[in-house]
């Protein structure tokens, strides 16, 4: 079932009984701006991908304000929500604080690389993020480590918020059902 414009923002999740006797699974995306995330074919356990995504502290639920980053370019929003969320350690603060209220995680899309933000100002939410990093084979220890994409390519769109509770919760109302 597709949840939204798949043109501009929706939420696409089915479950196949077929894939599982045990787990709820089945497939599990966000569509943004016409794109698929993940980019391709995953088993989802829908219990994991839904409950992140409907929960009160996801961004698409919480909806968290702040008009400066919402105004920023969208590199520089993008950059400015990873850096909040995913901060560099130095000398001096081996672990800085992470500051998580603007990220949207699901493990079906952060397994893939993915890495999605939400901030809004009074009437809008602004939807950011794309592939991140990708899987590549290290040749010294043969097997695949996660590698930094230098310049991924950032989806950005923004919706008014009535739009995207009303998504939201048909999603929330559908994982409910299904998830009992």
């Amino acid at each position: 079932m597709i949840f939204g414009n798949p043109y501009r923002f929706a939420v696409w999740t089915e479950y196949i009984p077929q894939w599982s006797e045990s787990y709820k699974n089945g497939l599990f995306y966000l569509i943004i701006n016409g794109n698929l995330y993940p980019g391709d074919i995953r088993t989802s356990t829908l219990s994991s991908d839904l409950y992140e995504i409907i929960d009160d502290d996801c961004a698409l639920i919480s909806h968290p304000e702040n008009e400066a980053i919402f105004n920023l370019s969208t590199e520089d929003a993008f950059k400015h929500l990873f850096d909040l969320a995913y901060p560099e350690s130095s000398e001096d603060n081996e672990y800085p604080d992470q500051l998580l209220d603007y990220c949207i995680t699901c493990p079906n899309i952060t397994d893939f690389g993915g890495c999605f933000f939400a901030v809004a100002d009074k009437r809008s939410l602004r939807i950011l993020g794309g592939v991140t990093e990708h899987l590549v084979k290290d040749e010294s220890q043969e097997r695949n480590i996660w590698q930094r994409i230098d310049k991924p390519l950032i989806e950005d769109i923004t919706l008014p918020k009535d739009e995207i509770k009303k998504i939201m919760g048909n999603v929330r109302e559908y994982a409910i059902s299904l998830l009992r």
